[in-house]
């Protein structure tokens, strides 16, 4: 509660800030009220120790942080943060060992206690790491489980920056498995009903998607357009693959198929017959070219309403990524376990 009301009413800087009275009243609080027994130390404050900590646990950070995202993994920069790292991890480790009154004295290293809590904390992290990371790719690439999706977000009826931090979210809890749909929206209604001009529903879509684009790759991110401005903004936490979440539009119109050819990383098709699919991929593959994109850079799904198993060769050849299969489920619950293995055994297994 004081956290939100920091941010609401006066900065979301205050957040941290605020540790900081918060601890001189601790210090007072612990200096004039606790009788503590006073040791002597021998020496002063290793300020050279903890200087060398402080440098090597700041580089080794921006290393991890610049690595592969601001500079290449060999660039100069990188290289000299990770050298710079070494030296002052091995200065630290010197002054530790010659320093009269260490800021770490290595001795801590032979209490037992100390030893089983830091292998405890390692073995954790390690564990998660290895259910973000190792999981999330057993998941995608051993099991073929598909990405985590949105239906269709009506993405002009929604503030970018709430979105881009809400999907950015869903990405990380899912492990980086999120594809976001997006549609332009059709009823005139919702959007008068929301203050929105429906009639350039397509240009706003189109700069919100730029604006979160910007959010999710930035640290800190500006934007300036016709429908959403902001400045200096953080939203946080980022997508998982690259900072960036993949968007696919639906709608089966010459409009909509030269918005995904221009922006999108995706196509859904739906309601469409399979001579209609086949033509609407065909037109989507037109576009792209005019945009200087080939359609093997997106993937295009499509529900069929006429659809079977013999299609798929010729959808594949032209370039549909993936066919949805529409079926409505039996009414009682106990039939549905028939149902799903009657379609598995005429899409999976192909047509006997």
């Amino acid at each position: 509660m004081i956290g939100g009301t920091l941010v609401a009413h006066a900065s979301w800087r205050w957040i941290f800030l605020i540790n900081v009275p918060l601890a001189l009243a601790a210090w007072i609080v612990v200096a004039t009220c606790l009788r503590l027994p006073r040791t002597e130390s021998g020496g002063r404050l290793d300020l050279p120790g903890a200087a060398a900590l402080a440098g090597t646990a700041t580089c080794l950070l921006l290393v991890c942080q610049w690595g592969g995202q601001r500079y290449p993994w060999l660039s100069p920069q990188v290289l000299a943060l990770a050298a710079a790292g070494l030296g002052l991890g091995a200065a630290f480790g010197y002054r530790q060992t010659h320093s009269p009154a260490p800021f770490f004295p290595p001795r801590l290293l032979r209490h037992r206690t100390l030893r089983v809590i830091s292998a405890v904390q390692l073995a954790t992290g390690c564990g998660m790491a290895a259910a973000t990371v190792y999981v999330t790719l057993d998941l995608q690439l051993v099991r073929r489980i598909s990405a985590a999706r949105t239906g269709v977000l009506l993405l002009p009826e929604h503030n970018p920056v709430l979105a881009a931090k809400q999907a950015a979210t869903l990405d990380v809890l899912s492990g980086g498995r999120l594809t976001l749909g997006v549609g332009i929206g059709w009823s005139a209604e919702e959007f008068a009903a929301l203050g929105i001009e429906f009639s350039r529903r397509g240009p706003r879509t189109a700069e919100y998607v730029a604006a979160m684009r910007a959010l999710w790759a930035d640290d800190v991110a500006s934007f300036s357009g016709e429908f959403v401005r902001f400045e200096a903004v953080r939203v946080n936490p980022k997508p998982v693959r690259a900072r960036r979440i993949p968007v696919v539009f639906g709608g089966n119109s010459d409009a909509a198929l030269k918005r995904v050819a221009a922006i999108g990383d995706g196509w859904y098709g739906f309601n469409l017959t399979v001579d209609s699919a086949l033509e609407r991929t065909a037109a989507l593959a037109g576009h792209c070219r005019q945009h200087g994109r080939s359609l093997d850079q997106l993937t295009a799904a499509v529900a069929l309403t006429d659809g079977s198993p013999v299609a798929l060769p010729e959808l594949a050849q032209a370039g549909v990524t993936e066919v949805v299969v529409v079926d409505s489920p039996p009414a009682a619950p106990s039939d549905a376990g028939a149902w799903v293995t009657t379609l598995a055994a005429r899409w999976v297994a192909g047509p006997s």
